[in-house]
């Protein structure tokens, strides 16, 4: 597997919808459905991955989703939301990763860093100082892998 030519970060649009919402909806119970009260995710999966909710998010031009595609196959999505206040930075220099969710299967391969690096890169050219990650906060530890760079924990 090379990360390096066959990594993509695909902006989404309406005809791969049905592939955020399956990727997404896995990834997310892969990773947190032990989290929730018998395992019920369903709350959130319908805040998060639905065709209407994508849609609104499509009109918002301050919200990016992707698709991470490895070869052929999807295997993790991610939000970002270009411009937003956060804790004492205005929005004209936060940049907010809102969720990143990799398949578990391809957990552990360095393609949430690969990832991060995208992110890193689309924050820099809009002149961010600081991009911050929200993170669960039983799952607390994860944001402190980000801190090492220029990530801040959200609120």
């Amino acid at each position: 597997m090379d990360l390096e030519t066959n990594l993509r970060f695909v902006a989404l649009t309406p005809t791969l919808y049905h592939h955020y919402i399956t990727i997404g909806t896995r990834a997310y119970n892969q990773h947190y459905k032990h989290l929730w009260p018998n395992g019920d995710t369903s709350t959130y999966i319908e805040y998060s991955f639905t065709r209407a909710v994508l849609l609104n998010e499509e009109m918002d031009m301050n919200t990016q989703l992707y698709l991470i595609q490895l070869d052929d196959s999807y295997v993790g999505i991610f939000k970002i939301t270009l411009h937003k206040d956060v804790l004492t930075y205005p929005k004209s220099e936060a940049f907010f990763l809102d969720k990143i969710y990799i398949l578990k299967e391809f957990s552990g391969r360095g393609i949430g860093s690969k990832c991060i690096k995208f992110v890193e890169e689309k924050a820099k050219k809009l002149s961010k100082k600081a991009i911050f990650l929200e993170c669960m906060q039983k799952e607390y530890s994860s944001c402190i892998l980000f801190g090492q760079s220029f990530f801040h924990c959200g609120p």
